[in-house]
């Protein structure tokens, strides 16, 4: 270089001023950093809220209380708990869970013999079809078998409501539970005697167990058979008479012997469809229930148990111990006569009171405004404890079809609250 052209050097001994663009481009990825930060932050609290919703088991070891395990901890014999889930089911992954520290808790048990076992509806389908000829497969369900009984829990009875509300929290631990006493536990359900007179075991030639009802009674830990008398003379204190779909009305002597049955702490499940629930003798009268006309049904329904004709869907009522037991369950009705439940007038103190299990479902091709007030099953209590030590309890279900094959294929509902029914009238 010649001294015309000397090389220029920047002066470093004084800063170089940042463009105002530069500046506003590093406070803009500051502020990106940030908003992601916080974005990762929201987050990962809301799917530990998730989390602890699906998990449900705070303060306990793994899925299974402890509430849970101290009532395994006390059983003996061979079980198993089946899950039928969905793959979309928010339950789905809860349930395997649970189902994976059950089998662990019963591991402490030497006694019990617990297998568990997770099927996938949407993909397991001949596992789903082979276990659909022994139990009803209900979608989003757990079944729970003994020995060929068995009992269905769905999926409301397997959650419990949120503490602040929103979403139910899913808690199956403990029904599962309450389901392996309830079906191993000897001694624990009732007798159920099918009355002989003029209902259908007169000519059924092969005994009770040939009905779909025994049957459900059975695999839910009760003793169904035939009574060994005529009428109610056959049923002694402490069973269960049951009627199960009558082909003729019961005369006025039969009907005033059934309300001193009740009376005297006797306990009755009542099928009865629209061909026989006319006076039946003044018998309804003195239940408190009065027989109206039923809701229109709404078509057939087909299936490998038979084809059900005139079908009204109806749903559980909350409020009793048997419908709440039910869980809201679906419900097909057949062959149906409703019941207007109450009076305008007082009741007598000796009077017996009546709660709807089960009412017509509103909408289209259902029940309108009139008829979704009308009951399709109904509980009867008489007040204040007999000589016998009971009190009085009857469950009336207006439709001599709900406990066939086809209605307890076509809707597992109709099982559970036929189940829950019996377990309150067989309860001390």
């Amino acid at each position: 270089m010649t001294a015309d052209h000397p090389i220029c050097c920047p002066d470093v001994s004084s800063p170089v001023p940042i463009r105002p663009r530069r500046l506003g481009a590093g406070f803009r990825s500051i502020l990106a950093t940030a908003l992601a930060f916080g974005v990762f932050l929201a987050a990962n609290a809301l799917s530990m809220r998730l989390w602890a919703r699906g998990e449900f088991a705070h303060h306990v070891r793994g899925a299974v209380s402890e509430e849970a395990r101290a009532r395994l901890s006390g059983l003996s014999g061979h079980a198993s708990v089946v899950a039928f889930f969905e793959r979309s089911s928010p339950l789905r992954n809860p349930a395997r869970r649970m189902l994976a520290d059950l089998a662990d808790a019963a591991a402490d048990n030497p006694d019990l013999a617990l297998t568990v076992e997770a099927v996938d509806l949407n993909h397991d389908l001949p596992r789903v079809e082979a276990l659909a000829r022994r139990w009803p497969v209900e979608a989003n369900s757990i079944v729970v078998e003994s020995e060929g009984r068995f009992a269905v829990l769905s999926g409301d009875e397997l959650c419990r409501p949120a503490p602040r509300g929103g979403t139910p929290v899913f808690a199956g631990d403990v029904p599962c539970a309450e389901a392996l006493v309830s079906l191993l536990s000897p001694g624990s359900g009732g007798t159920f005697l099918f009355m002989r007179g003029h209902d259908e075991t007169e000519s059924a030639g092969t005994g009770v167990s040939a009905f779909p009802l025994a049957r459900l009674l059975e695999s839910a830990g009760h003793e169904a058979a035939n009574a060994t008398g005529p009428w109610l003379a056959g049923i002694p204190r402490g069973a269960v008479a049951v009627c199960d779909a009558p082909r003729v009305p019961w005369t006025s002597a039969e009907a005033a012997d059934a309300v001193s049955f009740l009376q005297g702490g006797g306990r009755m499940l009542l099928l009865a469809g629209p061909e026989t629930s006319g006076a039946f003798g003044g018998f309804w009268t003195q239940c408190g229930i009065t027989p109206v006309p039923a809701p229109g049904g709404s078509g057939r329904i087909g299936g490998p148990g038979g084809t059900l004709p005139r079908v009204v869907r109806g749903e559980a009522v909350p409020g009793h111990p048997v419908s709440d037991r039910a869980g809201g369950a679906s419900l097909l009705f057949s062959d149906t006569v409703a019941f207007s439940v109450g009076s305008s007038r007082p009741r007598a103190a000796d009077e017996p009171t009546a709660s709807v299990l089960a009412k017509p479902v509103r909408g289209v091709g259902r029940a309108n405004a009139g008829e979704s007030g009308r009951a399709l099953a109904v509980a009867v209590e008489w007040p204040g404890v007999s000589a016998s030590g009971r009190t009085g309890r009857l469950v009336v279900v207006g439709d001599g079809a709900f406990a066939t094959e086809a209605a307890l294929r076509a809707s597992p509902g109709n099982g559970r609250l036929l189940r829950a029914a019996a377990d309150w009238l067989s309860a001390p």
